[in-house]
């Protein structure tokens, strides 16, 4: 079964539909946006993306310490 879905010799040589290609490279440049933007972000978008209203929580004892 592995000798079907595996080439005998692994090269760099794309052959599949030239589409597939282009949304596996948008799909990885959003992705990474998106991993960049929650790092980033001073709430870890908590606040600014998904509008958790984090100024009404209160700080725990073990937070402060």
């Amino acid at each position: 079964m592995l000798k079907a879905m595996f080439p005998k010799q692994l090269t760099n040589d794309y052959r599949g539909r030239p589409i597939a290609r282009w949304v596996s490279i948008i799909l990885t440049i959003v992705t990474v946006a998106r991993s960049l933007i929650h790092i980033l972000a001073p709430d870890g978008g908590a606040q600014s993306i998904a509008t958790i209203p984090l100024d009404t929580f209160t700080q725990s004892d073990e937070a402060c310490r």
